[in-house]
């Protein structure tokens, strides 16, 4: 064997048990994804923004509902309860088709 081909041999060897592992690590996490009993979560930090030194406001969906909050490193208070995502959208657009027409 030359020396080009049992260099090439021996990386292919190296990266091939490195996707194996990969590969490995991957399908534990997907498994524990799918165990049975385990509910998707409910509680998703959609956006948020930085509005002063360690204050932050933050669209939060739980379930079918969003809210708005705001977070300070003292407390957390409920801003506004948001309507549904398509009811707001429409809401949007009535709002751009009355601009257009005044």
């Amino acid at each position: 064997m030359t020396e080009i081909s049992r260099g090439f041999w021996l990386a292919v060897e190296r990266y091939g048990r490195l996707l194996v592992r990969l590969l490995r690590r991957l399908a534990g996490r997907l498994r524990a994804g799918m165990r049975k009993g385990v509910e998707p979560r409910q509680l998703k930090l959609r956006e948020q923004i930085t509005v002063g030194e360690k204050r932050i406001v933050a669209i939060v969906d739980c379930g079918e509902e969003s809210f708005l909050i705001g977070c300070t490193t003292q407390s957390v208070s409920l801003l506004a309860k948001l309507p549904a995502r398509h009811e707001f959208t429409d809401h949007l657009a009535d709002h751009y088709e009355m601009a257009e027409v005044q």
